[in-house]
């Protein structure tokens, strides 16, 4: 989605992504990101309210017409149906389906809160797919040793020193690169 197809969006979808973007100070992105997701879950609720012919594309439903009569008549168990097409037609991993849940519920919780027109947020107890936590990677001693064999280069003492604790301390970038010399002891 490109930020000129915003005007495309219902107006309080709008308001919505502008508040993200300009008081909680999101990145275009994610903005980007909101607006995708909610215009998928829009034309989604159009299909299954049978307010769009059969023979027009998903792509080219036009949700600019949603206004908060739709809106408040959305439920939490049209947002899992909406959830599972996701997974089922759309083939959608569980961390893209976790990100459409947060953008439905950031979206609901913002007319529930910033705009108070909602009598109740249906949205308030979606849950979010489980996630696999990858394991972590890992180097043999072999490679280990063959990794610190092959540093080279100008700086090279430094490269080594930083391989090495990374290999043996098991540290994050966003550690290392906070380390001082203070504080080594």
């Amino acid at each position: 989605m490109k930020r000129e197809e915003f005007n495309q969006m219902p107006q309080l979808v709008i308001e919505f992504l502008q508040y993200m973007e300009v008081i909680k100070n999101k990145s275009s992105l994610t903005i980007i990101e909101y607006a995708s997701d909610l215009r998928t879950f829009f034309r989604y609720m159009k299909i299954i309210r049978g307010l769009v012919p059969k023979d027009v594309p998903f792509d080219e439903i036009d949700i600019s017409d949603i206004d908060l009569a739709f809106i408040k008549k959305i439920t939490l168990n049209d947002a899992y149906d909406f959830l599972s097409y996701c997974r089922n037609d759309r083939d959608n991993s569980a961390n893209t389906r976790s990100r459409k849940v947060s953008s439905i519920r950031a979206f609901f919780k913002f007319l529930d809160v910033q705009k108070a027109v909602l009598d109740d947020n249906p949205m308030r107890d979606l849950d979010t797919p489980k996630i696999k936590k990858a394991l972590p990677k890992y180097l043999t001693l072999e490679q280990s040793l063959d990794l610190l064999k092959n540093i080279d280069g100008k700086f090279k003492e430094r490269d080594y020193c930083i391989i090495t604790l990374f290999l043996n301390c098991g540290l994050r970038l966003s550690e290392l690169v906070s380390l001082n010399y203070n504080d080594i002891r």
